[in-house]
């Protein structure tokens, strides 16, 4: 099997993951009461992280497509994500929802590898 059939694995399977994520925190036990009204904080920090997910699954597409834009844009995601995630309030997870989000975090560590290590990167250069 050659690398681009690999790296495209890898997508494939780091998709799937993010949807598990996404599903998930539908049944994440939040109980957080806020005495300032509805709209907080929080509430923006989730909006925000959203719709960076919605972003992250468009440019794993763009990865797919072996698009320069996708590799241009995941490793900001990656930070962004990462931030936005550490300012929301800590909830209480499963242990499959820990799983879910250790195995995520790996194969983006090997989207990383294969993109900046490997010459995956060169098919992201523009013609």
């Amino acid at each position: 099997m050659n690398l681009e059939n690999i790296f495209k694995n890898i997508i494939k399977i780091e998709f799937l993951f993010i949807v598990l994520v996404i599903i998930s925190l539908f049944f994440i036990d939040i109980e957080y009461v806020d005495p300032n009204g509805p709209w907080t904080m929080e509430t923006t920090l989730t909006i925000w992280l959203f719709i960076i997910l919605l972003v992250y699954v468009v440019n794993l597409y763009f990865l797919y497509k072996f698009k320069p834009i996708g590799k241009t844009l995941y490793l900001p995601l990656i930070i962004l994500t990462l931030i936005l995630g550490t300012l929301l309030p800590a909830a209480q997870y499963t242990s499959l929802d820990l799983i879910v989000e250790w195995i995520s975090g790996v194969l983006t560590g090997l989207v990383i590898a294969l993109l900046y290590f490997t010459d995956i990167k060169d098919k992201f250069i523009k013609k």
